[in-house]
């Protein structure tokens, strides 16, 4: 298979990950190959400016053992499918706008 065909899993990640130095290579099922081979780290900018432990925000600047894909954007679209569905399980008052901004990359 050639490289440009190769499709990997992506990983959507929140605060709590970057919080509690979680290693994701160390929880993840292993696939033989090179963790960054096989998966991709996402996450938005808002997670990034909830980090407010000098340490959490070392670790996710320089101490990553993967590359974290930071998105600016998520589209409205996905923002509308998560917020309906929130609605109708009752848990919309319960998310913040980042948490629902996650789940929506995820979409």
């Amino acid at each position: 298979m050639q490289a440009s065909q190769i499709h990997k899993i992506a990983i959507v990640i929140d605060t709590n990950v970057l919080i509690k130095h979680i290693s994701l290579p160390d929880i993840l099922p292993s696939t033989g190959s090179d963790f960054s081979e096989t998966y991709e780290v996402h996450t938005i900018k808002e997670v990034l400016r909830e980090l407010r432990d000098e340490s959490a925000r070392n670790y996710a600047a320089t101490q990553l053992p993967y590359e974290l894909i930071v998105h600016d954007y998520v589209e409205e679209e996905y923002m509308d499918r998560v917020r309906a569905f929130a609605k109708e399980t009752g848990d919309l008052k319960t998310l913040s706008e980042t948490d629902m901004r996650v789940m929506a990359l995820g979409l």
